[in-house]
């Protein structure tokens, strides 16, 4: 291998070749690259690490707003619920963070804002002097409602008036507790063209109309001009004529021809005839002695003097009761209602005396009885008597299934109206004034001074509201709204077939009252039902109800059923169906247990399991509050 020419030696060599500058050049190049990538790098764990935070305060936020609806406060509990939300959602150790500063508070407007801050330690970026990067969130919670209509359905039956273990009555708390719903509302934030209405069904054994008939809201026409009713009626069969009138007249004076003792003017000058039989007119002719005057001192003759008459009798024929001291029977007879749905006075019978009589042979009821009047009738205390409001429901069938609900089930049909052709699919004035329990004798004394109901057994709750708008520029509850809540009375037993049927059938938009419910169809609208009852079902069969008196008429169950477990299971069978009947029209169900457990019909009923129990006041208040911030709608502006 010949020598290389051209080699001068190493250090020549090395110093010639520029392979050597590349580990300079990189050497040079890695600190802005490692500057590069880190921050790179830092900037995605900052990121995902801020989006994290948002989400997390976020949910405090929310959790905060929702806290201070239920109470309508903002403490150091509410702040609490908001902070343990945020640490559930936000787990700072996953991302090597130190100890966020999480805070909320609430400003004027109800709002629950809330900020966050935590530093993001480094892991690359620190060789650069870059120890953290600060990261921050901010969020603002809520309340927003668009138009929406509520209607509360609440049991008012006897067991609301009970105390509870903390004090106060079960009533006094739920008018506590629809204020607090109402001034939930009031804190969202409301456009002012957004409209708000409430509507109110209080229940018990049946609804009281009174208010929908006198603001034109549900027609007198509606109800039928006759119901059948447990009253009580006289029966007028012994007749007696008594006279009406008597008239006289007399003619000229004779004189016997002849001198007649005494006795012999008496015979000649008293004759008369009669023809005719009461109660026709009966005409006495004759004569009546003028005079006899005698001769002389010593005569036992004398002259007698006679005057023609007629006289012209007229009567009447009467009726008297044939065992006044049973004069009342107590029995089923359809009455007349003509004017009771007028809201005007009814004439009827309070008491009729044993002499008691009546032109016409017949058995009458307390209303024909007082028909009669002073001309035609006698022994007859009447009194006048206006419609309390409350209803017997339309036409139904004994069934066992409600799904799908019977053709002939006219009061689960919450739509129609009545049929001028149906008889009955006209609702009843429920007629307390002349309604009477009985027992299996059909005759009973009078009872002075009653109805024999007692006031469970016949209970007429406060009257149903049509949706009423509400003004929600205030930070106080309506005047009205006060009053209505202050005038809800509790008795009677609880049927919540009844209670939801109405509450379905005055708030549909395709129904009697849609000309109120749905009076802006070119706008929509949130509907909702808020369902409150402190007890499960408890029909009564010897309760006067929208179905009569059970015991006697058998409008629900079949004859002979002298349980209660039955009688309810159907109620409940109806309830199902009219909750079902709300539902198809679009409302969203809220029900609450007041003191009572959740039955699985009350949950059912409810829509997607809005179903809440409250033990106590506080917690019903508290259940309201945050029943109304679900209806307005937690929102996020921030």
């Amino acid at each position: 291998m010949a020598p290389n020419k051209n080699r001068t030696g190493f250090l020549p060599d090395l110093l010639r070749n520029e392979a050597g500058n590349t580990l300079a050049i990189f050497a040079a190049a890695l600190v802005p690259m490692l500057a590069i990538i880190g921050s790179g790098v830092e900037l995605s764990r900052a990121y995902m690490a801020k989006t994290q935070l948002q989400n997390a305060c976020d949910a405090g936020a929310l959790a905060g707003r929702k806290a201070l609806a239920e109470t309508g406060q903002y403490g150091r509990t509410e702040q609490g619920k908001a902070t343990t939300m945020f640490r559930a959602n936000f787990d700072h150790r996953s991302y090597g963070l130190g100890v966020p500063n999480f805070t909320t508070r609430a400003d004027d407007e109800n709002n629950v804002v809330g900020t966050v801050s935590v530093p993001l330690p480094t892991v690359i970026m620190n060789f650069f002097n870059f120890e953290t990067i600060d990261l921050e969130a901010n969020c603002t919670a809520e309340l927003q409602i668009a138009n929406t209509d509520v209607m509360f359905v609440l049991d008012t039956t006897g067991s609301m008036a009970s105390s509870m273990s903390g004090g106060g009555t079960r009533i006094s708390g739920l008018r506590d507790a629809v204020r607090d719903f109402h001034l939930t509302l009031a804190n969202a934030q409301i456009q002012p063209e957004t409209r708000i209405r409430y509507g109110f069904v209080p229940y018990s054994t049946t609804v009281n109309a009174r208010g929908l008939v006198s603001a034109g809201h549900m027609p007198a026409s509606f109800f039928s001009s006759s119901a059948p009713f447990q009253t009580r009626r006289v029966t007028f069969s012994v007749a007696e004529n008594v006279g009406t009138g008597s008239n006289t007249t007399t003619g000229r004076e004779e004189t016997n021809a002849q001198r007649v003792t005494q006795s012999a003017c008496s015979t000649w000058a008293t004759s008369s005839n009669t023809t005719g039989t009461p109660p026709a007119t009966t005409v006495t002719s004759g004569y009546q002695l003028v005079s006899w005057t005698r001769t002389n001192f010593l005569s036992t003759t004398g002259t007698c003097i006679r005057r023609s008459f007629q006289t012209t009798n007229t009567f009447k024929q009467i009726f008297r009761i044939a065992n006044p001291a049973n004069k009342w029977r107590y029995e089923q007879a359809t009455v007349n209602t003509t004017g009771l749905a007028g809201l005007g006075q009814v004439a009827y019978a309070t008491d009729v005396a044993d002499t008691a009589w009546v032109d016409t042979a017949g058995t009458y009821d307390v209303r024909q009885l007082a028909a009669f009047g002073s001309q035609r009738s006698g022994g007859i205390t009447t009194t006048n008597s206006t419609w309390g409001g409350c209803l017997m429901e339309r036409d139904t069938v004994r069934a066992t299934s409600f799904n799908p609900i019977p053709a002939g089930a006219l009061d689960l049909d919450i739509n129609s109206e009545p049929d001028a052709g149906n008889p009955g699919s006209y609702w009843r004035p429920m007629w307390l004034d002349i309604a009477y329990d009985r027992n299996a004798n059909p005759y009973r004394r009078e009872q002075t001074g009653t109805t024999y109901y007692p006031i469970d057994y016949r209970a007429c709750p406060t009257e149903m509201m049509a949706f009423r708008e509400v003004d929600m520029t205030s930070a106080t509850v309506p005047g009205w709204l006060n009053t209505y809540v202050n005038s809800l009375r509790v008795e009677g037993f609880t049927y919540h077939d009844v209670g939801m049927i109405w509450g379905a059938r005055l708030s549909s938009p395709t129904g009697i009252f849609a000309d109120i419910v749905d009076d802006r169809p070119d706008e929509q609208a949130n509907r909702h039902i808020i369902y409150m009852t402190d007890g499960e079902m408890d029909a009564n069969r010897i309760a006067y109800t929208a179905y009569g008196h059970e015991q006697l008429e058998n409008r629900i169950a079949i004859a002979g059923t002298l349980d209660t477990g039955p009688l309810e299971a159907i109620h409940a069978l109806r309830f199902r169906a009219a909750c079902q009947e709300a539902k198809n029209e679009g409302y969203t169900i809220w029900v609450i247990g007041f003191g009572t457990t959740i039955s699985d019909d009350l949950r059912n009923c409810s829509s997607g399991d809005r179903a809440f129990f409250a033990g106590n006041i506080a917690q019903l208040r508290s259940t309201f509050s945050y029943i109304a911030s679900q209806v307005a709608d937690l929102r996020l502006t921030q």
